[in-house]
């Protein structure tokens, strides 16, 4: 395995913005395999530990900001198998799992701080900006800054996503009500939904969570966009239900990305509560080629979610936000190159980039 690893810290509009621009390559037992089959390639847990201090953004005063990696939750999970993993993880086979509180002892070692406690990190499968500090006091200034955002209704956190096909409007601003819907066949199942009408009782009794939330397409294709959304929560897959809901599923989204079907080559929703709208999704020959994959192997594409973008607002001083950008795994960047959904190159800011002290 090789790794590079560049940080620098931009400013832009007078607010500090943080990134870290690295790239790694993997290579399986000496053979060829596809770019989604090169996830989580450590062989140690310090490696792995290695691996994530080297995809740190920043590092200044007991703020510690990382890049975390697609697959790595914050501890193991309950020994059962969750519907998720019965899918998702066949991308991780024949590989140890590792988990962040695992490495966290090791991170804090390699900085020189006696401990660090995680603040704000994506769900084990999305990659992104991952929060950590090393004090107490720091712990409570980012609590601080993120609960007067809420109050302000502030959308802090800037998720990027694969789609497939085209979300309709390609941008909007709403509210929406997040419910569970239970399954009429009257078993105990129950699948979350996204619903536009509730009444203020629903939301007192808690059966309906509301959220705001703004998306907008960055890039498209015929067959595939690139997304970014803002929501003020992610409870219960938001994100993944949300963004089936707009009848473009996330790419790699084998919980909720059967929730789409294509009739006559136009994507249709079906009921969330069908068998048929569980597992990998199908994807349409045009997709598949583009991907170099093949039908049947869809389980390996991963969950294409990135928590590109946090805002801290006022953390460094009244109308100081701290902001901090974590670049694209390289699964989702082979994933934009394949299917032309390129980002643009911000030119300007990288053209003033400093040095960004560890």
């Amino acid at each position: 395995m090789t790794l590079t690893g560049l940080r620098v810290a931009i400013k832009k509009q007078g607010l500090p913005i943080c990134r870290c621009i690295s790239s790694y390559k993997t290579e399986h037992q000496g053979k060829w395999c596809h770019e989604y089959q090169k996830q989580n390639p450590w062989r140690s847990l310090k490696q792995f530990a290695d691996f994530l201090t080297a995809n740190i953004i920043y590092n200044r005063d007991g703020l510690v900001v990382l890049n975390k990696p697609y697959g790595i939750g914050l501890s193991p999970p309950p020994t059962v198998t969750s519907q998720h993993s019965k899918y998702t993880d066949k991308i991780l086979d024949d590989q140890r799992q590792y988990y962040l509180t695992e490495a966290v002892p090791h991170i804090a070692g390699n900085l020189g701080y006696k401990n660090l406690t995680v603040l704000k990190m994506p769900e084990r499968y999305t990659s992104g900006v991952t929060v950590l500090s090393s004090c107490e006091k720091v712990a409570d200034k980012i609590k601080t800054c993120m609960k007067k955002a809420s109050g302000r209704q502030q959308l802090c956190a800037h998720y990027w996503a694969v789609v497939i096909g085209n979300p309709q409007p390609n941008s909007e601003f709403l509210k929406v009500g997040l419910t569970f819907k239970k399954n009429p066949c009257g078993s105990n199942d129950k699948q979350p939904i996204v619903v536009h009408k509730w009444s203020k009782n629903a939301v007192k009794r808690g059966d309906v969570k509301v959220i705001r939330v703004e998306h907008r397409t960055l890039h498209k294709q015929d067959f595939a966009s690139l997304v970014e959304v803002c929501p003020s929560a992610t409870k219960c897959h938001f994100l993944r239900v949300y963004l089936a809901h707009l009848v473009s599923p996330v790419l790699g989204d084998n919980l909720y990305g059967s929730r789409v079907h294509q009739v006559m080559g136009v994507p249709v929703a079906i009921n969330p509560c069908s068998d048929a709208a569980r597992g990998p999704k199908k994807l349409p020959q045009n997709l598949q080629a583009a991907l170099s994959i093949k039908p049947g192997q869809e389980v390996i594409i991963p969950a294409h979610l990135h928590l590109r973008r946090l805002i801290l607002p006022n953390y460094l001083g009244k109308d100081n936000d701290f902001i901090t950008e974590a670049p694209l795994p390289s699964s989702f960047q082979w994933t934009c190159e394949s299917l032309g959904l390129l980002p643009v190159d911000d030119t300007e800011n990288m053209r003033c980039a400093v040095k960004c002290d560890r």
